[in-house]
This record gives structure tokens, sequence and C-alpha cells, in this order.
């Protein structure tokens, strides 16, 4: 009925969004892809950066990179038409979250970058966001002193902000580089923290990536039966997430486990499972479409800018010739 047809997207929104938490992610995607075409014409248009999120989030759980990009980069274009810094600045950091996945850290830490300039000096819970994810792409690019620096500085701000879901999150990420740097006494602390306000707080996701974490630095510390049942409960989390990218390094770690303590059959099931997910995700096919996407927006975008500057210049031109003809006159 025309009389509902506002209440309509935001309907699809609820039905998207619950497909979301039970991590049904292909009927997720349906009706994140459905409530964008029902938004055109209605009065609920800005619902559309809540669709955009939504959709990109559930490509990249899915591991499909490309279209999570596509869908970020298009919204982009869109918001910045519309001088909507807020939402320019949640999709740059989108983008340069999906990269990340990809394990092209260089390009996150640019998308990251990027976004913090759209951000305002008073919008400390968005720069905070983005910092974490900054700090994610300094640990994977072995700079651990960067890494520490921005999660301690987002952890601080969570703590006196009182989130403990993200107190979770940060305290992972901070015993992930912890644990990178073999301080395993400092990572279990900062891990088993984020397991327990997680099981309290947290989404599957984080729950999943927490144990994982925890379990190999049980591992390194040959405590196999702690480390198992971490495993264990890393993978059950990661399954019902679905994530690929969590499965996979479940499977990895599993596949350390078992060749720790001798049980090489064990290990080599486990790391066939990881290789076969994990050539699905990162194949040198896919990281070049998404390149040269990604390369395609930013030559669009100077385009546009050299457009800009043109019309600038013949505004001015023109201006100048007017004044001109005043003065003669």
């Amino acid at each position: 009925h025309n009389g509902f047809a506002d209440l309509i997207p935001k309907a699809r929104f609820y039905i998207a969004r619950n497909y979301n938490l039970s991590n049904k992610i292909d009927s997720a995607i349906l009706h994140y892809s459905l409530g964008l075409k029902e938004l055109e014409n209605t009065k609920t248009k800005e619902w559309k950066i809540h669709f955009i999120h939504g959709l990109g989030l559930n490509y990249r759980k899915k591991g499909d990179f490309k279209s999570s990009i596509a869908v970020q980069l298009e919204a982009i274009q869109e918001f910045e038409r519309k001088s909507d810094s807020a939402a320019v600045a949640q999709m740059y950091t989108e983008v340069g979250y999906t990269h990340d996945r990809m394990k092209d850290f260089e390009k996150a830490l640019f998308y990251h970058r990027k976004a913090l300039r759209f951000l305002s000096i008073k919008d400390e819970s968005s720069k905070n966001f983005i910092y974490g994810r900054i700090a994610i792409a300094f640990d994977d690019l072995g700079k651990y002193d960067s890494a520490h620096y921005y999660n301690f500085k987002v952890l601080k701000f969570e703590e006196a902000y009182g989130d403990s879901a993200n107190v979770g999150v940060i305290a992972s990420n901070i015993g992930n580089t912890f644990l990178k740097q073999k301080e395993w006494e400092k990572a279990k602390a900062f891990l088993k923290r984020a397991t327990r306000l997680n099981l309290i707080h947290g989404d599957d996701g984080n729950k999943s990536i927490a144990f994982i974490n925890l379990g190999n630095v049980q591992i390194e510390q040959k405590q196999y039966k702690r480390a198992y049942h971490s495993l264990s409960e890393g993978l059950k989390f990661a399954v019902k997430w679905k994530s690929i990218k969590y499965i996979s390094e479940a499977y990895f770690f599993k596949s350390k486990l078992y060749e720790s303590m001798g049980k090489y059959d064990s290990a080599l099931y486990y790391f066939k499972q990881f290789k076969a997910l994990e050539d699905s995700l990162y194949n040198n096919e896919r990281r070049n479409q998404i390149n040269e996407l990604s390369a395609r927006f930013e030559s669009e975008k100077k385009e546009q800018q050299i457009e800009n500057q043109k019309i600038g210049l013949a505004q001015q031109e023109s201006q100048l010739k007017a004044k001109q003809r005043t003065i003669l006159a």
C-alpha cells in the first residue's frame, strides 16, 4: 500500500539485521539488496548508510571481497556528492578493513587514514574505532610499537567510556601483538581478559579470535590440553559466526597443536583444511580484480577533481572578465 511505502525499507532492514544476527549471510545479503532498491523515492533515504554497511560487512564475512569493496566505493561517491562526511569516513574505513582481511595492509592503512580526515575533532568515538583498525594493520605489518600505541590509546578511551564489549575486542588485539612478540605471560593476561569479556558482551566473531589466539599462546607454553579446549571453542564460535577467515585460522593452529604433540596425521589433516580455505580467500586473480577496482575508483576521483578545477578556473576567468568590463565602463 502506498501509504506504507516508507515503512517497507525499515521493515526490510530489520529482517536483514535478524538474518545477520543469526549468521544467515546469504539471506541477509538478499534483504539488504532489496532494501536498497526499496529506499528510492521514500522518506527513509537516510537509512542508506545502514543498508550499505550491512551489505559490505556480509560480503566480507563470506569472503567475497570484490563485492564488498564495490559496494563501499560506490557509496563513497554518492555520500561525497551529498557532503555527508561521517558516512564517507565510515565507508573509507570499511574499504580499509576489507583490504586488511585480504592481507593488503599498506592499502588498509591508506584508507583508514583517509577516513580520519573526514571526521571532526569532536567525533572521538569514530576516531577511536578507526585507531583500533589502524593498530590491527600495524600488527600485521610487524610494527608492534605502533600497534601498541594505537591499541592502548583506544583501550584508555573505551575503559573511560565504559564499553566492556569494545574493551574485550581491544584486549584481544593487544594480546595478539604480545603473542607475536613472544611475551607469553602478557599475551595470556590480555587474552584471558578478552575471552572473559567477550563471552559476556562480544559477538561470536570476537569470541572466536580471542580463544584462537589464547590457544596459540598455550601451545607455545606446552599447555596442550588447555590449547585444545581454547582452539575447539574458537572453532565452534568461528563456525557459528560463519567467518571463513577465523575458521581457517582455527584449522591452522589446530594443525600446529597436533604437530607439537607429535600427532602428524591430525596435523596434516587440519593443515589441508586450512590451506583449502586460505586459497579460496586469497587467490591472485581475485586480488588483481580488487586492486583494479580500487585503482579505477581513484582514477575516476582524480578525473572528477581535475574537471571541478577546470570548471572553477572557467568561473574565475568569467568573473575576471566581467570585473574588467565593469572597470572599463
